[in-house]
């Protein structure tokens, strides 16, 4: 149902990093009615995905969430602070493994993770503009934990909508950082 909301709005949906581009989605969400109740940051990360570039250029119908399992709370809370110390433990290393297996991991283990994962994502896009900011402070080091989020994200989104690793791999081939 996001793939489907992001294909059929495309032409009015704002795909660039920034903060018009979220509130101008963000309007359109309220108007249109949130699809599966997903906040804008988290249909950002759909939308910026190589999976709806995909879907959109082979004109099939992609894999879809008809619905957003969660975990109980209890496990909510341990797994969405395990997703945010290892993004941040990414970030330090300038890295992607640790965050793009663990989405994988526990997507592979029980779909009760999509909420999870979805939220996850939603934060990581928060993260990426707060990092796309230093860019002028930091330079290449700031690019290069932006261009490390993205393909986090990327493959996110594609184990969200159920595709497997090598994938998704080969959907983000062209986003992967070259360290």
């Amino acid at each position: 149902m996001i793939l489907d909301f992001c294909l059929s709005h495309r032409d009015h949906l704002d795909r660039a990093f920034s903060h018009e581009a979220l509130d101008h989605n963000e309007r359109l969400l309220e108007a249109k009615g949130a699809p599966l109740g997903v906040e804008t940051s988290q249909l950002h990360a759909v939308l910026t995905s190589s999976l709806l570039e995909s879907v959109a250029a082979s004109g099939e119908r992609g894999p879809r969430l008809e619905r957003i399992r969660e975990p109980n709370r209890a496990e909510y809370a341990r797994l969405i602070s395990k997703g945010r110390l290892l993004y941040e433990h990414c970030m330090t290393e300038v890295s992607n493994a640790c965050v793009v297996g663990f989405m994988h991991h526990e997507l592979t283990k029980t779909r009760k993770a999509e909420r999870v994962i979805l939220d996850l994502l939603g934060w990581m896009v928060a993260q990426r503009f707060d990092i796309s900011e230093l860019v002028d402070d930091e330079g290449d080091e700031a690019l290069r934990r932006c261009a490390h989020t993205d393909y986090m994200i990327d493959q996110g989104v594609s184990f969200l909508h159920g595709l497997d690793r090598a994938a998704a791999s080969a959907l983000a081939a062209d986003r992967e950082p070259i360290d």
